[in-house]
């Protein structure tokens, strides 16, 4: 009976990837129209061949199933420590790092650490739809901050400020950003760390697509070298650059005293993360680096790509608005029509796959996300066509 479930969790909307591809799923797609999906930011590539051998290797070991150190194997966690130290030019210990069951448990973890039911969390938005699902799911009320398009949807922080309360436990920033691709200036984050010192409360920076930043822009921020450790929560999936999505591996940075006390939550929740993950992790950190940023020229030519067919192919009245690292933010034409009515009409006519913007928060109807990491570019022009043949230009 419904009445004996959690009220809480009954509230909350269905997961919306699965809810979007419940609108294809079952259904067969000719040979001259297949299905573009472009719902979700899964690597269109598998793990490295060399990652794959090894791996295979891993399973026919009989340790592999068992538990390790509830914060992630030490090798691993000192190994991360190093990519974190080399990324950021400082220094980061092995007992700052906890590794997790992907980034989402990460965002988890650490808002049961942060707080509890009553305590409110600033998110921008468009925000990633777990990070809100995850609030109200421990009776945490995520205080929306608006982002507006006119300023390539960055957040604010004279507004933040103003919904800064005595229950106000952290900030959650993005960046690059789900769903809008945007990248935030180091100047901003660091704007952003500096209000949460102040007002004594954390700002948690997921940067689950951090391998992904052009490296002659500079460094993403400044953080890891100032006096973090009371202030910062630092997030990090292995999913996306080294394709492990489906092994659920991810990383926390943050003070020994915050990881302490997240242990509980980890030990309670999974015990730990999946062995075979995490020494599949250890080894693409000490291997891959090679074919890691030929990954990340690789996602970098599709954002370009796509950029530059929007600007000169362009015979839609689809508009993009913002565009970075593996998702592009479009506005659609459809004014008075709901975007989940423009997406489900995209998926059921042109079998093109797409998130409407109602799924990252209010005053979003008029967007889609598009998430092209899972497809080639040579299907991009199919795409533009099947947007036109939806809304061509008058």
């Amino acid at each position: 009976m419904i009445k004996m479930l959690n009220p809480m969790l009954a509230a909350i909307e269905d997961p919306p990837i699965d809810e979007v591809q419940g609108w294809v799923r079952g259904r067969s797609f000719p040979r001259e129209k297949p299905l573009i999906d472009l719902s979700q930011a899964l690597p269109s590539y598998p793990p490295a061949a060399q990652l794959r051998i090894h791996m295979s290797k891993l399973v026919l070991e009989g340790s592999m199933s068992g538990y390790t150190e509830i914060g992630g194997i030490p090798q691993l966690r000192q190994a991360y420590a190093e990519e974190v130290s080399r990324f950021y030019q400082t220094r980061i210990e092995e007992r700052e790092v906890f590794i997790t069951a992907g980034c989402n448990q990460a965002f988890f973890l650490s808002m049961l650490t942060l707080g509890q039911s009553g305590g409110e969390v600033i998110l921008p938005a468009p925000y990633y739809f777990n990070h809100r699902m995850t609030l109200e799911m421990l009776g945490m009320s995520p205080v929306l901050l608006p982002c507006r398009p006119k300023s390539g949807m960055l957040p604010e922080v004279k507004l933040a400020e103003m919904l800064i309360t005595p229950k106000s436990k952290a900030i959650v920033l993005v960046s690059p950003n789900n769903p809008s691709g945007t990248v935030y200036p180091a100047r901003l984050i660091e704007d952003f760390f500096q209000l949460a010192q102040d007002h004594g409360i954390r700002l948690v920076l997921d940067e689950t697509y951090r391998d992904f930043l052009n490296p002659e822009q500079g460094l993403p921020h400044h953080l890891l070298n100032l006096s973090w450790q009371d202030n910062l929560v630092q997030l990090y999936s292995f999913s996306k650059a080294f394709a492990l999505a489906g092994y659920r591996i991810g990383a926390i940075t943050a003070s020994p005293e915050f990881l302490d006390q997240l242990v509980k939550v980890m030990d309670c929740a999974a015990i730990c993360a999946p062995k075979l993950a995490q020494n599949s992790a250890l080894f693409a950190l000490k291997n891959l680096d090679h074919w890691r940023e030929g990954k990340r020229k690789l996602m970098n030519l599709r954002a370009d790509s796509f950029g530059k067919l929007f600007e000169e192919e362009n015979r839609s009245r689809f508009r993009l608005s913002t565009l970075g690292p593996c998702f592009a933010y479009l506005r659609h034409p459809e004014l008075g029509t709901v975007s989940y009515e423009v997406a489900q009409t995209l998926a059921l006519k042109e079998n093109l796959l797409t998130l409407p913007g109602s799924m990252f928060g209010p005053e979003q109807e008029s967007f889609l996300r598009i998430a092209f990491a899972n497809v080639e570019i040579d299907s991009f022009p199919e795409m533009m066509n099947r947007l036109k043949n939806f809304a061509p230009e008058v």
